[in-house]
């Protein structure tokens, strides 16, 4: 799949909905971002907290 979307001045972008269906993001609700060795960025489903920290000790 391949989405385009502008950014605001704020750097606010407006995530797709077939985007936001997949992910299951509703309004309000925390998103990751990781960036790899590539400069690639991905955007995740943040659950809670320990989530986080678990990814981050991987």
């Amino acid at each position: 799949m391949y989405y385009q979307s502008n950014m605001t001045s704020k750097g606010q972008v407006t995530v797709p909905k077939d985007i936001r269906d997949a992910l299951g993001l509703a309004p309000g609700q925390a998103v990751e971002f990781e960036l790899d060795a590539e400069g690639n960025a991905r955007i995740l489903r943040s659950d809670d907290r320990t989530s986080i920290e678990k990814k981050k000790a991987d």
